[in-house]
């Protein structure tokens, strides 16, 4: 057993606790602070690098390029409130130790990260699944685990040079993957036309539905899938009932 973990369980029966999840993070945060946050198995991997000068004002980082705070598992072991980014570029989450005196960020290793929550969503690494098709890799937003289909949410940026008298730039823009998994298959989709080929029945439908949210498709793709995956979901509970 992992010392983090044994150390909690023991705090837990000495202390009289009954954690919900809330107080099971206090706790560990608890641990953290009193052992010593070098002492941390978190505090293992490469130092971050970010060599690429930019010519704009793009970034290779999920949401922004600062650090917030956000939970992780790594190694078997819980982690909350840490200083987390997420760079989609290489596809690797990044944490700062909680020290003032600390300025440097450590890639955390991908066979070791199970999953992260940034920014109120949910990160899970699908590289850890036993059998997964090949066009399935890395860190994924997992929306609606526990429906019929789930969706994976694949972030990218495409990195693109821009050279400048002044020497060699880059610029990121975004660009995103899509799949979902159904009764046991995943399947790599695009757009509401990958949906209605994998439900037939529903062909109609899915297209009419996409058509009236066709802004936000093009506006914000990540939101429009999301929006069809629960649709598809509804038309499947019916089929059931």
């Amino acid at each position: 057993m992992k010392l983090r973990t044994m150390v909690f369980l023991l705090l837990s029966l000495g202390l009289g606790f009954s954690l919900k999840a809330q107080q099971s993070q206090s706790l560990y945060s608890y641990f953290d602070r009193s052992v010593g946050l070098k002492n941390l198995g978190i505090n293992n991997g490469p130092i971050h690098q970010n060599p690429f000068r930019v010519s704009d004002q793009s970034h290779r980082y999920y949401g922004n390029d600062k650090y917030i705070l956000g939970d992780v598992i790594y190694d078997g072991q819980p982690y909350a409130d840490e200083n987390l980014k997420y760079d989609i570029f290489k596809d690797v989450l990044v944490v700062k130790i909680n020290d003032p005196n600390n300025l440097l960020g450590i890639d955390l290793i991908n066979a070791k990260t199970e999953s992260f929550v940034l920014d109120q969503k949910t990160f899970v690494n699908l590289d850890r699944l036993a059998k997964k098709p090949g066009f399935v890799k890395g860190y994924y937003e997992i929306y609606r685990p526990e429906s019929p289909i789930a969706l994976y949410i694949k972030y990218r940026k495409d990195q693109i040079e821009v050279l400048r008298s002044d020497g060699l730039f880059y610029k990121y823009q975004n660009a995103f993957d899509f799949v979902i998994a159904y009764q046991g298959n995943f399947h790599k989709i695009n757009d509401e036309r990958d949906l209605a080929r994998i439900f037939p029945s529903h062909d109609s439908a899915i297209r009419d539905y996409a058509y009236v949210n066709r802004d936000t498709q093009l506006s914000n793709p990540p939101q429009f899938m999301k929006i069809m995956a629960d649709y598809v979901n509804n038309l499947i509970q019916k089929d059931t009932k």
